[in-house]
């Protein structure tokens, strides 16, 4: 455990280096930025939501509320009629859902790559007590390009299973009459039918997991180090791993505990800064709806036009404010990985230059 403790330690002392020694609200303001734009403000994003409706009954449990007409009464349908309707309905509209599709793939595929890129200028900006984006941003983009390729080929695997799955699994549930007679089959029966599908997907989070884990927290680090691409960074990471394989378990369980902790820590100081900012802006809101209230309906229109580009303007900027106090956190998480890849191989530590 020395090593791991000697990195958390470590990590700490040198977060407060970067961030409060002195501390400066513009480099603050970049350096959130670029952590952003890294993926690394994506630690305390834990969106759960239940799809399930609150209100249920046992006869209606495999059965859409949604009625039809038939024969003057009314009947509700069944899950594989509301499936052919849907199917139906993206017919009718393919070309619309196709260029909607593509707009969405292209926007991933750039946000994507201004995430590879931008993840070793936030790594420089750690190693060099840096908020420069210009000169780091152009330096790496070799092996930003090459992290980008990663990223494009492993999302792609990524989305070719679990659709594959999904397709699979849905012409199974078709096959067996699960969608048109769901109650003469049963629960238990329904759920063995879908747990094949459903296991392939659980089996490729926790690989796919892992290797984005890898990538990650050790073989960026390499690249970074060495100027390599992927490919030759992952075998020497390989290499490290196989050679630390107790200490790498350790660390593996470690972040996660840690990755945890700072969302939680951050979800608190959101909620307690939120509401702190939420008193002033509703009863600013307040005295500017009565304000608008009183005017005559021929300056409501300019007051309007006037004022909400300015409130969009505020909330944005609240936003990006509560999002950059999850700034410390992302900065002790990253130093975290690169303190103790320092304390594996004296080479990798980025803190220091390499001999001439």
């Amino acid at each position: 455990m020395g090593k791991l403790n000697d990195s958390i330690n470590a990590s700490l002392e040198w977060t407060t280096t970067v961030l409060f020694r002195p501390f400066n609200l513009k480099k603050w303001i970049i350096l959130g930025f670029i952590a952003m734009m890294a993926g690394a403000m994506t630690s305390a994003n834990f969106n759960i939501s239940n799809p399930f409706p609150a209100k249920s009954t046992k006869s209606s449990s495999f059965q859409c509320p949604t009625n039809i007409q038939k024969g003057g009464a009314l009947h509700p349908q069944t899950a594989q009629e509301i499936f052919f309707q849907i199917k139906e309905k993206v017919r009718r509209h393919v070309r619309l859902i196709l260029i909607i599709v593509t707009l969405v793939l292209l926007l991933i595929v750039v946000m994507s790559w201004l995430m590879a890129r931008f993840h070793f200028v936030f790594l420089e900006s750690i190693v060099k007590n840096d908020a420069s984006i210009r000169a780091p941003f152009r330096k790496h983009k070799r092996i930003g390009e090459s992290f980008f390729n990663f990223l494009a080929i492993f999302s792609f695997i990524s989305m070719v299973l679990t659709a594959a799955a999904a397709f699979f699994c849905m012409n199974k549930l078709l096959a067996i009459g699960a969608l048109s007679h769901p109650e003469s089959l049963g629960l238990k029966k329904i759920i063995f039918a879908c747990l094949p599908y459903a296991g392939l997907i659980i089996f490729w989070l926790l690989i796919g997991g892992v290797i984005s884990f890898v990538a990650n927290n050790f073989v960026t680090i390499v690249m970074y180090r060495e100027g390599c691409g992927f490919i030759e960074a992952w075998g020497k990471a390989r290499a490290l791993i196989k050679n630390n394989l107790c200490d790498m378990v350790k660390f593996f369980f470690l972040k996660a505990v840690l990755a945890i902790g700072c969302a939680i820590g951050f979800g608190m100081i959101a909620i307690v800064c939120g509401l702190f900012l939420m008193m002033p802006v509703i009863i600013i809101g307040g005295l500017l709806y009565a304000l608008f209230s009183l005017m005559p309906q021929g300056l409501q229109l300019v007051f309007g036009l006037i004022l909400t580009p300015l409130a969009v303007s505020v909330i944005l900027v609240l936003g990006y404010g509560i999002m950059c106090v999850f700034l410390p956190f992302a900065v002790f998480l990253r130093t975290v990985s690169l303190k103790f890849m320092a304390r594996l191989n004296s080479r990798y530590n980025l803190f220091v230059p390499l001999p001439a």
